[in-house]
């Protein structure tokens, strides 16, 4: 996808990879290794794309000689990943329950085959993954990439599934993204040249 002059205006496409924790990012400018799954392609989420949005808690302090603020303290941050996934796959569903199994029935004698999945979410701690949003231009010239690197996070979203009619099954993924062991939220590499 070529992108033109001013390179810095984007307006281009991004594909979801999950991998397991501790997994190397790819260079930006090569393609995720096989650890690396394709939740969803650009062309399986709907029109409003993906979202990256952070949120942060901020304590300030007043004094009482003054009306405003004197300092300020965060105290809380956070970063999420959303988007709608058009896909009513056994596989979508499991990814959206935060990686439930699927369980393929073969075809029998008077049977047909099917894939089933539990609804029901275990408790306790929940799995995470990392998460690589790759976009297919880069805010400093043609034919490069750039990429946003989470090393862990999960979907902190509630699965919706509405069947109507002429509106594609979407859904919504909010992976909500997480501190790494290191403190480490994250990381957005845009490449701004080509490998020599």
């Amino acid at each position: 996808m070529p992108n033109s002059d001013p390179f810095e205006i984007l307006a281009g496409p991004a594909d979801i990879y999950v991998a397991p924790i501790g997994t190397a990012f790819p260079a930006v400018d090569a393609d995720p290794g096989v650890d690396w799954t394709l939740l969803a392609r650009d062309t399986q989420m709907t029109e409003e794309g993906v979202a990256i949005a952070g949120d942060q808690t901020v304590e300030h302090v007043y004094s009482l000689g003054g009306t405003g603020s004197r300092k300020g303290f965060r105290t809380r941050q956070e970063l999420h990943v959303r988007f709608t996934l058009m896909d009513a796959t056994a596989e979508a569903y499991a990814d959206a329950l935060a990686g439930q199994a699927v369980t393929t029935t073969a075809p029998g004698p008077g049977t047909p085959g099917y894939k089933t999945i539990a609804l029901a979410m275990p408790g306790g701690a929940i799995a995470t993954k990392a998460l690589l949003v790759r976009v297919k231009e880069s805010p400093y010239g043609d034919g490069m990439q750039a990429q946003w690197e989470f090393p862990r996070a999960y979907n902190s979203g509630n699965v919706e599934t509405k069947y109507t009619k002429g509106v594609p099954v979407g859904l919504a993924f909010d992976f909500m993204v997480m501190d790494d062991n290191a403190g480490v939220k994250g990381n957005y590499r845009a490449q701004n040249a080509l490998a020599s």
